[in-house]
């Protein structure tokens, strides 16, 4: 079967309309090669994903430790870069 050659612009308005609602997905992080994987909300503005992680949680402290991630959302699997940016107020007023 021969496969679809799209734009750059054109994935990327794929990505970003099927992260339009929010959604579930799952979050894989890891620390001193020990991974995990954890199913959370996720709400999106754009390309950028926010989901809420409680600041005492082995997730928390794996991203500090090492912010490579990876996320599985609908029939996307994205992998990134994780960082801490807002509080739930700031995050909420962004989406």
């Amino acid at each position: 079967m021969a496969q679809e050659e799209i734009s750059y612009e054109e994935l990327k308005n794929k990505v970003i309309e099927e992260l339009k609602n929010p959604i579930m997905g799952t979050l894989a992080s890891s620390e001193r090669g020990y991974v995990t994987a954890r199913v959370l909300g996720i709400l999106s503005d754009g390309l950028t994903m926010y989901s809420f992680v409680g600041a005492s949680t082995r997730k928390c402290k794996q991203i500090k430790a090492n912010p490579n991630v990876a996320v599985t959302a609908g029939k996307l699997q994205i992998e990134g870069t994780a960082e801490f940016q807002c509080t739930l107020q700031a995050c909420l007023s962004r989406v």
